[in-house]
């Protein structure tokens, strides 16, 4: 036996106790990881752990670890012990004084185990070569799978986040009762949604009266979010009784809804008489379980709601009822819409100094919420600095009421990725999903009005198509068609001529020659681009945020290597006439070529240009921008793009691009003070417009007018409308006619209609001599006029009693109030046709009128183009207002062909309602969807209009006048004509020949004038085709056609 000598002490090791041997006074043994010494002599007591931790027998003289395996449920463990539980080890921390087994597993019992390595949360590495990585929580792990042959590891961006960013989420508010208020989160993202009716009646079953819905008693009703339901309660048996509504917030606790304004309820008139109705406009509340009930007779059975809990309703991200808070990304944007409710939200800073949950006190004032606040609804963008040291924030309305979202602030976080060794730069038009937050479009002058969600949130079926068309409709310029393809490319033929004078600018094309006369061969668009471009894919970091689209998003032009995937990127917007273009790429590039005389390219220069070439920009000094400097752009107003205004030319136009950051920038003609730089003088240089001229606010929209009577107008993120230029018709709504030099605050006159309020949109229509005309709409949604009236009003919607005269200050729209501003109704997208006598249509969210969206009519009706089936005489005078100020749309089927007999429609069912054809009595007639664009054509003096509507399927409905028929024999005559040889139809009717469903902004007039009128359609397919007149090779094809042509495949290949 060996003898360890220590001076005074002396210990005998004895190795590894065994249970049968006795110890002496001073023994050492090894047990379990830890060495013991005995403290007396006849050791024979059970093993040295239990003895110890019991204080007898047994002293501990140092302490190790000892790996037990897998736990076992029922063994005794000792402190220092190691087990393996759901792949994660432990080891406990804490003596077992009683010496008993344990049976509760290490992780319910963190006071006891310390977790030393955690699992995957994907379980365990299953497959050679998988890797254990660190989640983007900074705390737990996670499996990486191997990737494929050939792929290589690089990093990609992890928030760490509950809400997905760059996302808009709805906040709602509930008031459970008197005493208790919450709130509810969701996503924007229900796609689908009804509109019905149920008749509601009272009768007896087995003695006891029950509620019976369609004549059912007490069936279960589907209520998803969005939908509109309306219960019909004017059954004389609904005569004391009361249909009501119970909810439980949380199980299966029921309680009368305390404020049914809240969840979207609105009763009207009595039960039991005529009229009486219940709609109920099924909001996020549906989320919680609910019953209908009778709330004056108690013995009356429940019936129940289903809780909406569907795929066709919205992500629910946060229920204030559940509590906790939601973590969001440093670095990362996240847009929160708040009701209309008449309350003030914003997004505090619970530390700041002074925070109070009452009044402004704490609100985040960094620029990093924008805007910092909102008043009775709108939206807000909060996107905290990645460096920032906040850790929460909180999300509450300004009345300190008990609703109240805490956001928790979490670091940027990245992850390890495989990816393909080839790259992932994607050669296909982005998904729709994308185009939604990044304009897209197919065809010239096509951009929309989607930049104002900020300050209201448009409805999920408008997110592509937004509030209408910036230059009122699309079409390309004099006698010139083209396509962006869905690689990125432009291809354009027709008229190369600048306006049949014989004049060659290469059509702004940028071929690199002048290309004379008409062609039906397509022309590609050639970009030199600038070094730094080249600079960027080198991996330049002054020009790294060209690498991204306009949010920020990396568009994969680099692989894992660096090695750049693409030449050029892919062309996102086009905009312009006849002689020059300017094409907006998907990275916020802006090229352009063609005719100088206004200063091309923004150099000062007024040399035309036969290849597409990058802009120039300065500041207000003077100072060329270069380097990080250089301004991305994400909007463009291109005067010579309002191509339907003017028959001249598209000279003497003035030319603005709108920056990621808010800025503008302009330059070119400027004889009215269309450049707002305080002269009347032209200036060829870009030059960025201070945003002190706009009260220091950033703008989110521009718009205007063309040519050279030009005037602008410019929305701010908080919805103010500011505007300049021209101002000979009152059409900046100042209360004069006098030009101005500099930006004025339209929505900051005193006493005018427009004072404090918020605007999400504009559309102004021009003829080319001067008379203006100017709509403005507002989140209340009311449009208002201001400009030029002629004919007593009847071609803009506001009646006059003088024949002509000039509007200075806003105004209402006649019968607004009877129509789309009826029963609560908001106006939410306008269309306008252009040129001196324009038709307007108005798309409404329904209001409570049971029906998600209603569609109306004004302005011009020569031949039918308001599709209200109502006549083609104005009948207006100084005492009449005529027949034009306003009506719903109509449709009609045109029938069965007649057998080869002329103007005979048998079966004809005419002057239908799109109610009817979507949820009525029609709706085994066509197929009708939510009407997701509408746009309308007519060209400067003209008065033949056209219209053409597309639903959310891609179907299309037309009416108007129609040169070049888009179907031929529609009735058995083999002709054109719609109805006694007639070229225009006054209700919408389907094109019976439709090749395919085409995208939201799958449509696009082609050749101004009436005569010479044809079309171009993009199918879901991404096909394209074309058709009607091909007098000056407008439509691309041999011949004129009355249908559709498809071209080439290889032309969109």
């Amino acid at each position: 036996m060996a003898q360890i000598d220590l001076g005074k002490l002396k210990f005998n090791w004895r190795g590894d106790w065994i249970s049968s041997s006795t110890y002496g006074k001073d023994d050492v043994v090894y047990y379990q990881g830890s060495s013991y010494v005995s403290a007396i002599d006849n050791n024979t007591a059970q093993n040295p752990a239990s003895q110890h931790a019991l204080g007898t027998s047994w002293d501990k003289m140092a302490e190790g670890l000892n790996w037990k395996g897998d736990w076992v449920s029922g063994t005794t463990y000792y402190k220092g012990d190691i087990v393996r539980w759901q792949n994660a080890a432990y080891i406990l921390t804490v003596s077992n004084n009683s010496g008993t087994y344990v049976t509760t597993n290490p992780a319910a019992v963190p006071s006891n185990w310390t977790l030393i390595v955690n699992a995957p949360s994907a379980d365990v590495l299953t497959t050679s070569g998988d890797m254990l990585v660190r989640d983007n929580d900074g705390s737990t792990n996670k499996r990486l799978p191997i990737g494929n042959l050939g792929s290589r590891l690089t990093v990609i961006d992890a928030p760490n986040e509950d809400l997905p960013n760059e996302n808009n989420f709805v906040y709602h508010p509930i008031d459970v009762s008197a005493t208790i208020r919450q709130e509810i989160l969701l996503g924007d993202d229900n796609a689908v949604s009804s509109t019905r009716t149920e008749v509601v009646t009272v009768a007896a079953v087995n003695g006891q009266n029950q509620f019976h819905i369609g004549g059912v008693e007490r069936p279960t009703i589907v209520a998803n979010i969005g939908d509109v339901i309306t219960f019909d309660v004017s059954d004389s048996s609904n005569t004391s009784h009361v249909f009501a509504f119970e909810v439980a917030h949380s199980g299966t606790s029921y309680s009368a809804i305390y404020n049914e304004t809240q969840y979207g309820i609105v009763r009207n008139g009595t039960a039991g008489q005529a009229g009486a109705t219940i709609v109920w406009t099924v909001n996020p509340t549906a989320y919680y379980n609910m019953r209908y009930y009778c709330s004056v007779h108690s013995g009356m059975a429940r019936g129940q709601f289903t809780n909406g809990k569907s795929s066709n309703t919205p992500t629910l991200y946060y229920d204030g009822i559940a509590g906790g808070s939601v973590k969001i990304s440093k670095g990362k944007s996240y847009t929160f819409t708040f009701p209309a409710d008449g309350l003030t939200y914003s997004i505090k800073d619970p530390n700041a100094t002074g925070y109070s949950g009452a009044g402004s006190a704490g609100r985040i004032t960094d620029g990093t919420a924008q805007p910092q606040s909102v008043t009775n609804g709108g939206s807000i963008t909060y996107t905290p600095d990645a460096k920032t040291t906040l850790s929460q924030v909180i999300i509450r309305n300004e009345a300190n009421q008990a609703d109240a979202l805490i956001l928790t602030l979490t670091d940027p976080a990245s992850e390890p990725a495989w990816t393909d060794a080839a790259g992932t730069y994607s050669k296909k038009m982005p998904s729709l999903e994308t185009r939604r937050k990044t304009p897209y479009n197919h065809f010239v002058n096509q951009d929309v009005n989607n930049y104002t969600e900020a300050i209201l949130p448009l409805p999920q079926y408008l997110k592509e198509s937004g509030r209408g068309f910036k230059y009122g409709t699309p079409c390309n310029a004099y006698r010139q068609g083209g396509y962006i393809d869905t690689a990125g490319q432009y291809h354009q033929w027709g008229n190369m001529y600048h306006d049949g004078s014989g004049y060659f600018y290469g059509a702004g094309i940028g071929t690199g020659s002048t290309i004379g006369g008409s062609t039906d061969y397509p022309y590609r668009s050639n970009f030199r681009t600038p070094l730094w471009w080249k600079k960027a894919l080198a991996g330049d970091s002054a020009y790294a945020k060209f690498l991204t689209d306009l949010n920020g998003n990396d568009l994969g032009y680099l692989d894992a290597d660096g090695v750049p995937q693409v030449a050029v990127p892919k062309i996102m917007q086009i905009h312009g006439g006849s002689s020059k273009k300017y094409f907006l790429y998907e990275n916020g590039m802006v090229s352009a070529s063609g005719h100088g005389a206004d200063g091309i390219l923004g150099d000062g220069q007024s040399s035309t240009k036969y290849i597409h070439l990058a802009l120039s920009f300065y500041d207000n000094s003077g100072t060329e921008l270069t380097g990080a400097n250089y301004p991305k752009i994400t909007q463009m107003h291109i005067g010579s793009a309002h191509t339907m205004d003017t028959t001249t030319n598209d000279f003497n136009d003035c030319n603005y691009f709108l920056s990621t950051e808010g800025k503008l920038y302009r330059f070119g003609y400027n004889s009215y003070g269309q450049l707002g730089d305080g002269t009347t003088s032209a200036n060829y240089y870009n030059r960025e417009m201070p945003m002190s001229l706009f009260g220091g606010e950033k703008i989110v929209y521009i718009t205007g007018t063309g040519y050279q009577y030009g005037c602008m107008y410019a929305i701010t993120e908080t919805g103010k409308l500011w505007g300049w230029g021209r101002n000979t018709d009152g059409q900046l709504g100042l209360g004069n006619t006098t030009q101005q030099t500099t930006p004025q605050h339209i929505t900051g006159v005193s006493g005018s209609l427009l004072e404090n309020k918020k605007v999400v949109h504009v559309i102004s229509s021009q003829r080319g001599n001067d008379i203006t005309r100017t709509w403005v709409l507002t989140t209340e949604g009311i449009v208002y006029f201001m400009g030029q009236r002629e004919s007593h009003g009847i071609r803009v919607g506001s009646y006059n009693s003088t024949a002509s005269t000039s509007q200075n200050t806003p105004i209402g729209l006649t019968n607004a109030s009877t129509l789309w501003n009826s029963n609560n109704q908001k106006v939410i997208y306008m269309s306008i046709s252009g040129g001196r006598y324009p038709v307007l249509h108005f798309i409404t969210d329904g209001g409570t009128t049971g029906h998600a969206q209603k569609i109306y009519a004004t302005g011009s009706n020569n031949y039918g183009q308001q599709g209200t089936n109502t006549s083609t005489t104005s009948g207006q005078s100084g005492s009449a207002q005529g027949n034009w100020f306003g009506a719903e749309i109509k449709f009609r089927d045109f029938g069965d062909l007649s057998k080869n007999v002329n103007n005979s429609r048998p079966n004809e069912t005419t002057d239908m309602t799109l109610d009817s054809l979507q949820t009525g009595s029609n709706k085994t007639k066509f197929k009708v969807g939510k009407i997701v664009t509408i746009m309308a054509h007519t060209y400067s003096d003209e008065t033949y209009s056209r219209v053409v509507m597309i639903d959310e399927f891609g179907s299309i409905f037309y009416c108007g006048y129609w040169n070049y028929n888009m179907v031929e024999n529609l009735e058995d005559d083999n002709g054109s004509a719609f109805e006694n040889s007639q070229q225009y139809v006054t209700s919408f009717i389907p094109l019976y020949n439709q090749p395919e469903p085409i995208c939201p902004l799958g449509y696009s007039f082609v050749g101004t004038s009436y005569s010479e009128n044809a079309w171009l359609l993009m199918g879901k397919s991404g096909y394209i085709y074309t058709g009607g007149s091909d007098s000056w090779n407008q439509a691309g094809m041999p011949n004129s056609l009355n249908g559709f042509f498809h071209l080439h495949e290889n032309w969109n290949a």
